[in-house]
């Protein structure tokens, strides 16, 4: 069980947009 640094950039993506109220 690796866990890849893409991934993790993918998930920090989407809680910045998330934590961003527009």
């Amino acid at each position: 069980m690796r866990e890849t640094p893409q991934e993790t950039q993918k998930d920090e993506s989407s809680l910045q947009v998330n934590t961003t109220p527009i």
